[in-house]
């Protein structure tokens, strides 16, 4: 999952060429939605999506904000549901690029 917080949709297409700039907003909201339906913001989100994937033991935080930590400290307590799951999986299947 990225960032794109203010990105420009020609600076977008210059990094990830035949991307679909429309498509990855629409799906971002799509997982903004998903991380309100928890009760969080879409930081905590994340770093719930992280430490829930086979093989990852950890997350490594990098902040400059002691909210931040926080926010990370709150995503060790989110447990995604096989349905968001399923979605989440889904829309970073679409997204690949080859």
């Amino acid at each position: 999952i990225i960032s794109v917080d203010g990105i420009k949709e020609s600076t977008y297409h210059s990094i990830r060429i035949n991307g679909d700039f429309n498509k990855l907003i629409s799906n971002l909201k799509i997982l903004k939605e998903i991380s309100r339906s928890y009760g969080c913001s879409f930081a905590p989100f994340v770093t719930a999506w992280t430490i829930a994937q086979p093989g990852i033991t950890t997350a490594i935080i990098g902040t400059t904000k002691p909210q931040h930590i926080k926010e990370a400290v709150d995503g060790t307590k989110i447990t995604i549901n096989s349905d968001d799951t399923l979605t989440i999986r889904n829309i970073i299947n679409d997204n690949q690029q080859v």
